[in-house]
């Protein structure tokens, strides 16, 4: 009982001094917030298992912990509004940008990653917890230490960056290359400076459509080479290679290559592989 009388008065001290000190927005006193929150979730998780102890005690706790994060919910938000103005991704001068669509969701894998408020210090903004998903909308490289991040929102409206240790656009890899018109239709392709073997039995084609002109087709012996790749179509579905006098398009199903992880390295499975650990392709 006295233990908890205890951590009674603790989170009425914490709780008083974060209403007292509103103005005072810092990473530091998220992270206690932080701490205190597992600590008193573990005495809950404690308490909870000793049929002795009374049940409105623990339901006290709780309601105590739900003010604590409410409180470090919102510390963090503001925190995020009072830098927001500090970054500017998009000036060419410190950071290369680019924009992509693709949510990370931290099913089974990534929990403890770390979200920083900005891409330029070591200020961390939130902890990904198990079931979150990250919707990224950039990937910037901060062009003074070649650092790479991913920005993105929480679902419960946390803003920020995690860092990678892989660049996906390492050698100007998916950056555009050229406009193609396909069975009428424009299609964009994008650099991929890479080696992959191709399944025997498959068309090397013209174009990157099924109906285009076959120009060679793989044989067995071929396809236990390796072949350099120099594009590849922005949905990812047609790789143009070269085998000897021929170069064209294959399938980027029909590839693959002898190392664990996707076959190809696309900026989200690059992403995704790093964060989660997950192959999707």
């Amino acid at each position: 009982m006295k233990k908890c009388i205890f951590l009674f008065v603790i989170v009425c001290i914490i709780f008083i001094g974060c209403n007292s000190e509103k103005n005072d927005i810092s990473t530091t006193k998220i992270n206690e917030l932080n701490e205190t929150i597992t600590s008193l979730k573990g005495e809950k998780s404690t308490l909870e298992q000793d049929k002795k102890f009374d049940e409105s005690i623990i339901e006290q706790l709780k309601q105590d912990i739900q003010k604590l994060e409410e409180e470090n919910f919102n510390l963090r938000l503001r925190l995020i509004s009072a830098k927001k103005d500090e970054i500017n991704i998009f000036d060419s001068s410190l950071y290369i940008n680019h924009d992509i669509d693709y949510a990370l969701d931290f099913k089974y894998n990534g929990f403890n990653t770390k979200v920083y408020i900005t891409p330029s210090t070591d200020e961390e903004i939130y902890t990904i917890q198990k079931k979150d998903v990250f919707h990224v909308s950039n990937i910037i490289n901060v062009i003074a230490n070649n650092k790479i991040f991913v920005k993105g929102k929480t679902d419960n409206g946390i803003e920020g960056f995690i860092e990678l240790r892989r660049n996906p656009y390492k050698n100007g890899d998916f950056e555009p290359i050229e406009t193609l018109v396909v069975d009428g239709i424009e299609i964009q392709t994008l650099k991929l400076d890479s080696s992959f073997n191709v399944s025997d039995g498959i068309n090397i084609k013209e174009l990157p459509s099924e109906t285009s002109k076959n120009l060679h087709e793989i044989t067995q012996k071929e396809g236990s080479e390796y072949y350099k790749s120099t594009e590849i179509t922005s949905d990812y579905k047609w790789v143009k290679i070269q085998l000897g006098d021929f170069i064209g398009w294959v399938p980027a199903s029909a590839l693959s290559r002898d190392i664990g992880g996707p076959t190809i390295y696309t900026p989200e499975t690059t992403i995704d592989w790093e964060l989660i650990g997950s192959n999707e392709i």
